[in-house]
C-alpha cells in the first residue's frame, strides 16, 4: 500500500495526472503519463527481482519497452503537428488552460509517480501465494492485491478532495443541481470507477495464463498500459474527425499505433 500513497500523494500521481489533461487535453497527456508508467512500471520490478536487463530474456524485456515507448512518441510527435495546425484561439476553444510546457511537465511527472501502481503490484506477490496457501482459486489469487494497493490512493484522493471542497467551500455545488442531473453525474462516476477499477481484475487474472512465460507475464502491464493509449488516441481521432482536416497526423497516428501493437505481438513469441 506504500506504493499507492508515494503514487497518490498530494497529488503527485493520481491527482496531477487529471491536471495534466486539463492543460493538454486527453490523448496527449495519456500517451505521456502512460508511456512513461508503462516504461518503468515494467523494468523497475525486474531490476529490483535481480533480472539481468542486457541479456537473455531481460534484454527481450527492454527491447519491447523500448519498442512501445518509440510508438507513444510517435503519437506525440503527431500530437504536436495537430497542434501547430490551431490557432491559439482555437486551442483555448478545445481545451480551456491550454499550456503544452506545463501539461508535458506534470504528465511526465505524473507517469512516474503512477509506475508506484506497477511497484506495488509486483511487491504483492506475497499476498497472492498466502491466497493460495489458504485455498484460493489461483486465477483470482491475485485480487487482493488491488485491494490493498488501491486502498492507498483512495484515503489520499478523498482526504485531498475533502480539504478541497472545505477550502473553497464547495461542497454544497455536489447537491446544487436537478435530481436528475445529480443521478446522472453519480451513474458516470460510479461508471467512470468501475470501468477503471476491472481494468485491473483483467490484469491481474490475465497474469494466470502468462505464467509459463516470464516475458509476456513482466510485460504485462506494458500491454494494459499499450490499450490504454492506443484506444484513448482512437477516440480523440474519429470524434475529432483527423482524417479530414488533419491527414498528416492522422498517417502519423496510425503509424504509432502499429508500432506500439507490434511491440505487443512480438511479446507473445517468447
Amino acid at each position: 500500500m506504500e506504493f499507492n500513497f508515494a503514487w497518490d500523494w498530494l497529488g503527485l500521481g493520481g491527482l496531477i495526472f487529471g491536471l495534466s489533461l486539463r492543460y493538454i487535453g486527453e490523448s496527449v497527456g495519456q500517451s505521456i503519463a502512460l508511456g512513461i508508467c508503462s516504461s518503468f512500471a515494467t523494468l523497475l520490478p525486474a531490476a529490483m527481482m535481480g533480472d539481468d536487463l542486457f541479456t537473455g530474456p531481460g534484454l527481450i524485456l527492454l527491447l519491447l519497452v523500448g519498442v512501445g515507448i518509440a510508438g507513444v512518441f510517435v503519437l506525440a510527435f503527431a500530437f504536436s503537428l495537430k497542434d501547430k495546425q490551431l490557432s491559439a484561439a482555437q486551442k483555448k476553444t478545445a481545451i480551456e488552460d491550454y499550456s503544452y510546457g506545463e501539461g508535458v511537465f506534470i504528465a511526465i511527472l505524473s507517469g512516474l509517480m503512477s509506475a508506484c501502481f506497477g511497484l506495488g503490484l509486483a511487491c504483492s506477490e506475497p499476498i497472492r501465494l498466502n491466497a493460495i496457501a489458504l485455498g484460493a482459486n489461483p486465477m483470482f489469487a491475485g485480487l487482493p492485491s488491488i485491494l490493498m494497493i488501491t486502498l492507498g490512493g483512495f484515503l489520499v484522493n478523498g482526504f485531498f478532495s475533502i480539504y478541497q471542497n472545505i477550502t473553497n467551500k464547495t461542497s454544497y455545488d455536489y447537491f446544487n443541481t436537478t435530481l436528475k442531473v445529480f443521478i446522472r453525474n453519480l451513474i458516470l462516476c460510479a461508471l467512470s470507477g468501475g470501468l477503471w477499477y476491472f481494468q485491473f481484475f483483467g490484469l491481474t487474472i490475465g497474469k494466470y495464463f502468462l505464467i509459463e512465460s516470464s516475458v509476456m507475464l513482466a510485460f504485462s502491464w506494458s500491454i494494459l498500459m499499450a490499450f490504454n493509449i492506443s484506444f484513448s488516441t482512437i477516440v480523440t481521432v474519429f470524434r475529432q474527425n483527423w482524417f479530414s482536416f488533419y491527414l498528416k497526423p492522422f498517417v502519423i497516428v496510425v503509424f504509432g499505433l502499429l508500432v506500439i501493437f507490434t511491440s505487443i505481438f512480438i511479446s507473445t513469441l517468447y
